[in-house]
């Protein structure tokens, strides 16, 4: 099932968070050619601080054109020594700071935060144990991860999500449901 009609533009701290993102909303059925990308230039600055200074851009125009096109924004940034909650906080306090409002609940704006980072989620769908604190290794190439991102997108989409599921994952799980509301809600 193709839905052309939403774009989506993903904010991301690297390469691999993209490609793991594009690989799973893919999986929802969204055209590639509707996913738009922007990843941190590499050794511009901490690429965590990027996300949220591009994130004010971005949610100011997703505002301005959602009224009339089928608009989505993905913010993917890890936790790495903090929470999930601190990071979403971050970007709302980024939107208070700038007197913006934050994200609102209707809103197809996505805030995916591994927790420590993205190889975390990758060690624990291969079937890793795990811990959200210690440091993964990554993937020889980017594309490797598609597999896990097609078992996620599995666990979330039956919602019978298993015994020891980490927080961030379970959080993502209900991240992507607010960008599948927006899919059932199109014409």
């Amino acid at each position: 099932m193709d839905r052309a009609g939403v774009r989506i533009t993903m904010l991301c701290e690297d390469t691999q968070h993209a490609a793991f993102a594009r690989y799973f909303l893919e999986l929802q059925g969204i055209h590639r050619r509707e996913i738009r990308a922007k990843i941190c230039p590499p050794g511009s600055q901490a690429a965590s601080q990027w996300v949220v200074d591009t994130y004010l851009k971005e949610l100011a125009e997703y505002r301005r054109r959602s009224n009339y096109q089928q608009l989505a924004l993905a913010v993917m940034i890890d936790a790495d020594n903090n929470s999930v909650a601190q990071r979403q906080a971050w970007l709302e306090q980024a939107c208070d700071t700038a007197q913006i409002s934050g994200r609102q609940g209707d809103e197809a704006v996505l805030y995916i935060v591994p927790q420590r980072n993205i190889e975390t989620w990758f060690a624990y769908l291969r079937g890793d144990q795990i811990n959200e604190h210690d440091c993964y290794p990554r993937y020889k190439f980017e594309s490797d991860c598609r597999k896990d991102a097609g078992k996620l997108y599995q666990i979330c989409r039956a919602g019978n999500l298993p015994p020891h599921f980490p927080e961030s994952l379970r959080i993502a799980c209900v991240e992507y449901q607010r960008l599948q509301n927006v899919i059932r809600r199109l014409p």
